[in-house]
C-alpha cells in the first residue's frame, strides 16, 4: 500500500486484498460495537462510513470488470 497527499486529499494506492481488508473491518464495526460507542470509536457517524463502504463496493466492482 502507498499513499500520496497534499494539503486536502490523500490518495491510497492498495490492492485488491487489502481494499477488501478496510471494507470487511468497517462493515462490521457496527456488529461489534453499540451504537452510542461508534461515533466516538471511530470518529464517525454510521451514515459517513456507509457512504465510504459505497465507494469501496463501487471501486471492488469496477476492479472485477476491469480483470475480466
Amino acid at each position: 500500500m502507498k499513499s500520496t497527499h497534499n494539503k486536502e486529499k490523500f490518495e491510497i494506492d492498495c490492492s485488491r486484498d487489502e481494499l477488501v481488508i478496510l471494507n470487511n473491518a468497517l462493515n462490521n464495526i457496527p456488529q461489534a460495537v453499540g451504537a452510542n460507542e461508534f461515533t466516538t470509536l471511530i470518529g464517525a457517524t454510521k451514515e459517513e462510513v456507509d457512504a465510504i463502504l459505497a465507494k469501496i463496493a463501487k471501486a471492488l466492482r469496477r476492479g472485477e470488470h476491469d480483470e475480466s
